[in-house]
């Protein structure tokens, strides 16, 4: 019988009101994330530019800073990937957007003037883009983590 592998796993949620001054603890959380993943200090400013600009983005220009709203981030590590999904529902969307995942080239994420995505696309492997029927807007940035990354947990007892 082969004895399977357990994979190392974090995974954390935050929900804040739509203010920019929010960003300083979701900074926070995402640094104290990767310090525990021993991430080189370039990589990490890379994954920490890419999810506070689309933080920071989705609170100015699709929740218009209005301290009501809400925004969500999600980061899991997984295995061999760190992924982060940041989530918010806009009162309306900007003219041009469509239902359904997007690409970075189409007209849906043309006309929602995040100059972040891009910026997140060079820095991460992965940015995936969803509007779904509710209304709810999901971006989705992920990287694979380097071999001194990838760790087993810790082993009690």
């Amino acid at each position: 019988m082969s004895k399977g592998r357990s994979f190392f796993s974090i995974r954390w949620g935050v929900e804040y009101p739509a203010d920019p001054a929010f960003l300083g603890m979701i900074e926070e959380k995402v640094d104290a994330t990767l310090r525990r993943l021993n991430t080189n200090p370039f990589d990490m400013e890379e994954i920490m530019v890419s999810v506070l600009g689309v933080c920071e983005e989705m609170i100015v220009v699709l929740l218009d800073e209005d301290g009501e709203s809400l925004f969500r981030v999600d980061m899991t590590v997984l295995a061999e990937r760190l992924m982060f999904t940041i989530r918010c529902t806009p009162h309306e969307l900007p003219d041009g957007c469509a239902i359904g995942t997007f690409l970075l080239q189409d007209q849906t994420a043309r006309s929602l003037e995040m100059e972040s995505l891009n910026v997140a696309n060079e820095n991460m492997d992965d940015v995936e883009g969803e509007i779904n029927e509710d209304g709810t807007f999901t971006i989705i940035l992920s990287r694979a983590l380097t071999k001194d990354q990838r760790r087993d947990p810790p082993m009690f007892g």
